[in-house]
């Protein structure tokens, strides 16, 4: 799955949001206009409109309390960001996280 999330956001234009399904999985790939991208895998039910919620807050979060930062970084695995563990525990009912 990492290669084809890599594959997929590199094939994701600026400003633009694209979900490709890969067997049983949905890669939600979102890359802001600014070129800082994001990338989450669901499983084949879960609502897309709230895994680019979550990529959005994610990113614009990222952000606000990192700058920058990013685009001095060549290997993107390198980046720590403590908060994505919690919107992942958030995000993991999609129900209960998109109110």
């Amino acid at each position: 799955l990492t290669f084809f999330t890599k594959t997929f956001t590199k094939r994701t234009e600026p400003g633009q949001r694209q979900s490709i399904t890969h067997e049983s999985y949905v890669v939600h790939c979102y890359v802001r206009s600014d070129g800082l991208a994001g990338a989450v895998t669901t499983d084949l039910e879960y609502p897309s409109r709230v895994a680019f919620v979550l990529l959005t807050q994610l990113l614009d979060e990222y952000i606000s309390s990192m700058g920058n930062s990013w685009r001095n970084t060549t290997e993107p695995y390198s980046i720590e960001y403590a908060p994505l563990e919690e919107y992942l525990v958030k995000y993991q009912d999609p129900a209960a996280a998109d109110k």
